[in-house]
């Protein structure tokens, strides 16, 4: 009998670039070290760090904020559901997608068009996002 080991699909949206960053992320992997998911442009990436008490804690750039979030979740739940969603705490958006590869690739194109919906109903995005990083220089 050959055991699988366990493994899930892990994304998030690029904040710098608006790309989806997809990857697949295997048990063994995840406890041997920190996981890093980058962006292609360099200008994003996502950590995963399995915690001696079996939770996840996953670290995830927010395409709404200008920082990123921090998450905590079982590492049963990391690996075992076939789609599961991290918000974004302010905005309810969501921003890092956990399972079954098809699955997320599909709410990852999904949230692209709400993001773009988003984007053309509502002007006063830029201004937005404008005032938060002037918060930061203060």
């Amino acid at each position: 009998m050959i055991l699988e080991p366990k493994q899930t699909t892990v994304a998030y949206r690029c904040p710098v670039c608006g790309q989806g960053v997809i990857s697949a992320v295997g048990l063994f992997a995840l406890k041997g070290d920190m996981i890093k998911l980058k962006c292609e442009c360099g200008g994003s990436e996502l950590t995963a760090v399995r915690s001696n008490d079996g939770k996840v804690r996953l670290t995830v750039p927010c395409i709404m904020c200008p920082k990123p979030h921090n998450f905590t979740v079982s590492e049963s739940l990391f690996f075992s559901r076939d789609i599961f969603m991290l918000p974004c705490p302010y905005t309810d958006v969501n921003i890092c997608f956990l399972g079954d590869r098809e699955k997320v690739t599909g709410e990852l194109e999904r949230t692209e068009l709400e993001l773009l919906d988003m984007l053309e109903d509502n002007d006063d995005v830029q201004n937005v996002w404008h005032n938060w990083e002037n918060e930061d220089e203060e």
